[in-house]
């Protein structure tokens, strides 16, 4: 990697992000200025957080400063395969060093890293803030929010040659992770030219796309197989058919040998049903805590109705947390969509 200076690297046109400026400069100058960086994002990991947060890890190390990724939750076992993953922080908020720099990445809101806003900003001199989600609610310092951006994997890769980094394969192979998570292997309507065209600049730096597709598109351990069978055995419809849902409980998971993690894909799968315009997947957390994901084909803006109880993401894509049990939260969203659909 060449050193930390802004540079007019050559990239298409369709890649530019000019109207960023201001926000690629101030973050050019936080990253300068900073000797250690805490480097975070959202609980219940997936691929665009952790592949973003350790790009970005990748960087600081590279420059010969300090940088930790601490996600509370952990890195799932199916992205252990991404280079750094072994030395992610995860528990209780804790370093084993003081950091003057956080950066935040893929995340809505700074409560949903998961702990409370004053401990992983107490004495930090800057706040980073860098995510897609139209949600957002700009709680850095410095904000870059492009809600145009595939994956905060692709705004990542703009920010690292923007400031005139060539990617390493070890950076190359965790963006293309995020990317290729957040695009569902480049076959979402989010997926642009620029998205292709990045993907396609990180298999040339390094990145192995049949690696980072295996792990991430055809990782079924017995336990999720077990566990697909009793989800999806709870499949619904509602609406005149718009409306699919599938539920996940504690005793399921129990039953199976299962984790959270092993949900991952499960809403994608019930979208696919001919007919469904959106697809609901909730999932019991604890018993008085669910979690309800939700994806679009296109027709409703799923980020509006999971605003409404106090989530968000895009309009494809969102997402919230119930404070109650699995069925009333699944109640309650169910008529809200009933309501959008036919009211």
């Amino acid at each position: 990697m060449s050193t930390l200076e802004e540079s007019k690297c050559f990239l298409p046109e369709y890649t530019r992000i000019d109207n960023f400026e201001p926000e690629m400069g101030a973050i050019a100058h936080a990253f300068s200025k900073a000797e250690r960086a805490l480097i975070t994002s959202h609980v219940s990991p997936e691929a665009d957080n952790v592949g973003s947060c350790l790009a970005i890890a990748h960087t600081f190390c590279a420059l010969g400063k300090k940088a930790k990724v601490w996600l509370r939750d952990g890195v799932p076992d199916y992205l252990k395969f991404l280079p750094g993953a072994e030395d992610v922080s995860s528990g209780p908020f804790a370093l084993e060093y003081p950091y003057d720099l956080l950066v935040v990445v893929d995340c809505g809101d700074i409560e949903r890293i998961g702990e409370t806003r004053e401990r992983p900003q107490r004495d930090v001199s800057c706040v980073v803030n860098i995510d897609h989600h139209t949600t957002n609610t700009r709680f850095g310092d410095v904000n870059w929010i492009d809600p145009e951006a595939a994956a905060t994997g692709e705004m990542v890769y703009l920010l690292l040659r923007r400031l005139g980094f060539e990617p390493s394969p070890e950076v190359a192979s965790c963006l293309l992770a995020a990317i290729s998570a957040d695009t569902g292997s480049f076959k979402y309507s989010n997926t642009t030219a620029r998205t292709l065209f990045i993907a396609s600049e990180l298999v040339r730096m390094g990145a192995k796309p049949e690696k980072v597709g295996m792990a991430l598109h055809n990782h079924y351990p017995k336990e999720k197989i077990f566990l697909m069978g009793k989800v999806f055995a709870t499949l619904e419809l509602f609406g005149k058919e718009k409306i699919s849902t599938i539920s996940v409980f504690q005793e399921m998971l129990k039953s199976c040998g299962a984790k959270q993690e092993h949900t991952e894909g499960f809403v994608e799968i019930l979208r696919g049903i001919p007919g469904v315009e959106v697809a609901c997947l909730f999932r019991e957390l604890e018993p008085n805590k669910t979690k309800v994901s939700l994806r679009s084909n296109g027709t409703l803006d799923v980020a509006s109705v999971c605003g409404a109880f106090g989530g968000g993401g895009h309009k494809m894509a969102a997402g919230a947390v119930f404070d109650g049990p699995l069925q009333e939260a699944k109640g309650r969203v169910v008529n809200r969509l009933l309501q959008a659909f036919f009211s």
